[in-house]
């Protein structure tokens, strides 16, 4: 029995072997944002929690155009759009501030 752990800051991961070409280039430039992260200092566990909430606000965005047409469930402060179009990266604590005021709000469970 094979048990999978995270793997060590340190170790640089490899791309897993996908399905056609365009998702394996998608694969390759999601671990090229980790390698990235990773070599700016961050920890796995850090670096992983910002590409999972990237990767969440990108599908949230995509769920508002065709063919789904639905209403976001991400304040606009905080929708893809509006992250595309900042100029400087946002500091931890304005994130961390955004994302638990959007967690306490009603219909939230945070």
């Amino acid at each position: 029995m094979t048990i999978n752990t995270f793997p060590s800051d340190d170790a640089a991961p490899s791309a897993p072997a996908a399905a056609n070409p365009a998702t394996n280039a998608l694969v390759q430039k999601l671990w090229n944002f980790c390698n990235l992260l990773r070599d700016s200092g961050l920890s796995y566990g850090d670096y992983l929690q910002q590409i999972t909430t990237l990767l969440f606000l990108k599908m949230a965005d995509e769920r508002t155009q065709a063919p789904y047409f639905q209403e976001s469930v991400v304040p606009v402060d905080l929708a893809w759009p509006t992250l595309m179009g900042w100029t400087a990266t946002p500091s931890r604590s304005t994130t961390a501030t955004c994302w638990r005021s959007w967690a306490g709000s009603p219909g939230r469970s945070g």
